[in-house]
């Protein structure tokens, strides 16, 4: 059965400013994750977004690596209408994570 599709709008949900790891970080990945064990594939979008943090990416998007394969995220999560800007910062949070799982492993 192929997974259900929903869509996370950051702006509309949780604000434009999106600066804080221990607040917004963790509820964006909180959101997802429920939404990933319930089989969605979750896309979530930038639109609309005015501000967000390298730390709010690392707790949002970068620690779903501790818990996810990176294969499994690219099937079922998908980033849209990001900035090339924030795309890198993006990046960057989930290689970091990635390291770090490898060097627990």
């Amino acid at each position: 059965m192929p997974d259900k599709q929903t869509t996370i709008e950051l702006a509309t949900k949780y604000g434009t400013h999106l600066a804080t790891r221990e607040i917004w970080g963790q509820k964006v990945c909180s959101d997802i994750k429920a939404l990933l064990a319930m089989s969605y594939s979750v896309e979530v979008s930038f639109k609309g977004m005015e501000s967000a943090s390298p730390s709010f990416f690392d707790e949002a998007f970068g620690k779903l690596v501790e818990e996810y394969s990176l294969e499994f995220l690219k099937q079922h999560l998908s980033i849209t209408n990001i900035t090339d800007e924030y795309r890198i910062v993006l990046n960057k949070a989930i290689l970091r994570r990635n390291g770090l799982k490898k060097q627990a492993g």
